[in-house]
This record gives structure tokens, sequence and C-alpha cells, in this order.
């Protein structure tokens, strides 16, 4: 009897994004700072900046295109909010320059951008000697740098085997493809699969209610025939 592996569903993802992380730049006697290190696509950015003319107009603007403006305090402090930028289909981070101005003072910062995602390569094949790349994006935006896990569930729903696949690096968490390994180190029986992503060492069945956790799921249906 012969098995092979074909997906049945897509991923699913959820990410509670909780911490706050700073990212200051400063421009003269100007300077902003963001709420967070890294941002998901889509996600909403929010930024306070400090040394503008109170009371005087102030543009922002990301990548040079003006996206907005609002008028600074009386203590020249501005605070704005904005959705990061949806990311081209295949691009797995950027970074864009923000720049505040008010025509005589300026102050500009980068904003990291990421799609929240985990794979791997190729993907179908024989279960039993498949050899694949797995890599993630994201998963450093609620911690730096963690070590990322992959979670074995079984058709009945128990965790069968977790494997460490490394630290994700840089400021949002990004795993470069690793080496060639088997997708699944035992021997998988027949029945659906999941494929658990995540930060922790010890599997916690991932629900997109509970904040704080970051996850990010495959379903691997393996049939006999």
């Amino acid at each position: 009897m012969r098995e092979r592996i074909t997906f049945w569903v897509g991923p699913a993802a959820a990410a509670a994004l909780m911490c706050a992380a700073i990212a200051p730049a400063t421009s003269g006697a100007a300077a902003v700072e963001l709420n967070r290190a890294c941002y998901l696509e889509g996600s909403r950015v929010g930024l306070s900046a400090a040394g503008f003319a109170p009371g005087g107009k102030v543009e922002v603007r990301r990548g040079g295109t003006l996206i907005g403006s609002t008028t600074a305090d009386a203590v020249g402090g501005v605070e704005a909010r904005f959705d990061a930028p949806k990311l081209p289909a295949g691009r797995r981070e950027a970074s864009s320059v923000i720049e505040l101005s008010d025509g005589t003072t300026r102050a500009s910062t980068r904003l990291p951008i990421t799609r929240f995602h985990a794979s791997f390569s190729p993907a179908t094949g024989d279960p039993a000697t498949m050899l694949v790349r797995f890599s993630v994006d994201g998963f450093g935006l609620l911690d730096a740098q963690p070590n990322v896990y992959v979670h074995y569930v079984g058709p009945g729903g128990k965790v069968r085997q977790t494997v460490d696949l490394g630290m994700a690096r840089g400021v949002c968490g990004h795993l470069a493809p690793t080496s060639p390994r088997r997708l699944f180190p035992f021997r998988a029986r027949a029945g659906t699969w999941t494929l658990q992503f995540d930060t922790r060492k010890r599997y916690k069945k991932g629900r997109i209610d509970r904040p704080g956790f970051l996850f990010f799921t495959r379903r691997v249906k393996i049939v006999a025939g």
C-alpha cells in the first residue's frame, strides 16, 4: 500500500498584537516614534512626534507620497494613525520611509512591514521520503527574534512531535528557507494532519480569540491508495 500527500484547505493564521515597541528617528530638533517595531501588512500604524511649530500643519508622507496631514498641538506635538500598506504578491517584507514636515522642520523614520506566513517547499510528494525547506515571515511581531516551532498534530487532535525550526531573524521575525529536512520526521498514518507553526516549545492549540499568541497552521491530508 502506498501513501500520497495532498492539500485540502488553505492556511489558517492568527496574530494577536498586544505589545508595543518604539522605533525613534530624529531630524534636527524634531523626532518621530512608531508604536511598534514592525507592522503586519494592512494593520494600524500609530506614531507620535515632537518638535514642530505649535499649531502648524504637518504633512505625513510614506515613500514620498502624501498620505495625510494633521495639526501640531500647543507644544509642537503630533499624533497620527494610518494603515500599513499591503505587500505585493510574493513579497515577504518591506520598509518604507515615513516623513513628517511642517514646511520648515522635518523628521523621518522607517516603517517595517511584513506578511504573516509559514510554508514549506516543495508542496507535494511522498510523505515517507519527502524533503522540504520550511520558511516563515512575521513571527517577530510579538517578541524579538523568537525560536519558531512546528507542532505535528494527528488526525485525532493529539500532538505527535514538535520540531524547532530555528530563530526568526530581523525586526519582523523572518526565517529563511531551512536546509532540506523530512516533512514528517516520523511515519505519519493516513488522515488529516495539522502543522501548527508558533513560538512556543510546548504545543497549545491556536485560537484566534487568544491574545498574545501568534500561530499559523497548515493542514496536510495523507491518503492511503
